[in-house]
């Protein structure tokens, strides 16, 4: 339709992750040896289907932290990720609001990845797969949206195509 735009959305729950220490808190988990491995797999993946982000939203934890620096070990020029302390436990609702507000195509921003955690990343991700065959969102799963959107807002967006992909 007229005065619609072509965005591209990458969501992706952080990578496997060590059970925390005596006293440690949950923020502070670390990436597993199988975590580190599952990251570089999604960062090869996503290096070969989708172009570079216009932004990256990232929960501020060292396990999400770590999973995009996985992400962008191909190297290149990236954006300034945004370390957005609301994913953390957000709900899929926080989650599409804060993609609605870093969304400006009209501003060259038209491709947003958002790295975080669950239940809120599986809430999210089935506002734009809702086909019969979803079945969760796994540690380091992506799930790969694109649109064309009527005024960049992603709540009233209709016939999207995801992808998936996980480890």
């Amino acid at each position: 339709m007229p005065g619609d735009v072509p965005i591209e959305l990458v969501l992706m729950r952080h990578a496997n992750a060590c059970a925390p220490a005596p006293g440690q808190t949950d923020e502070a988990r670390e990436l597993s040896p199988t975590g580190l491995a599952e990251a570089a797999r999604a960062g090869a993946w996503l290096d070969a289907h989708c172009g570079r982000p216009d932004a990256i939203l990232c929960s501020p934890t060292v396990r999400t932290r770590q999973t995009l620096r996985q992400l962008m070990a191909t190297g290149g020029d990236w954006p300034e990720p945004a370390y957005e302390p609301r994913i953390y436990e957000a709900g899929g609702q926080t989650l599409l609001e804060l993609l609605d507000e870093t969304m400006r195509p009209g501003d060259g921003v038209s491709r947003v990845w958002m790295i975080g955690h669950n239940p809120g990343m599986q809430q999210l991700a089935l506002h734009f797969d809702r086909s019969d065959d979803y079945r969760g969102v796994p540690t380091a799963a992506i799930a790969l949206a694109t649109a064309a959107v009527a005024n960049a807002r992603l709540a009233i967006a209709a016939d999207w195509r995801v992808r998936r992909w996980a480890p």
